[in-house]
């Protein structure tokens, strides 16, 4: 996966890249939202590979069934002071 697919693919599944990070970081990133963040504009401006485990999550949201997909990234759209 590329840069131009990480970017598409994040608008397929209506994530913004802070969206993602935090998504990342739920999952169980060990870094903070900032270092994670910086890690996802690189891959998504093109500065940086594309993580294998990053395209392998992209891949179970593209393809996990609605209902799954829509609970996992809702939680990672709620303002982080919403999630507790």
């Amino acid at each position: 996966m590329d840069a131009v697919a990480f970017r598409a693919t994040l608008d397929d599944l209506g994530l913004s890249q802070s969206a993602f990070a935090r998504l990342l970081r739920q999952l169980g990133d060990p870094g903070d939202h900032a270092v994670i963040l910086r890690r996802v504009q690189r891959q998504v401006g093109g500065e940086s590979k594309v993580a294998g485990e990053t395209i392998a999550l992209l891949t179970l949201l593209s393809t996990c069934p609605p209902a799954v997909r829509a609970s996992l990234i809702d939680a990672a759209v709620r303002p982080p002071s919403a999630q507790e």
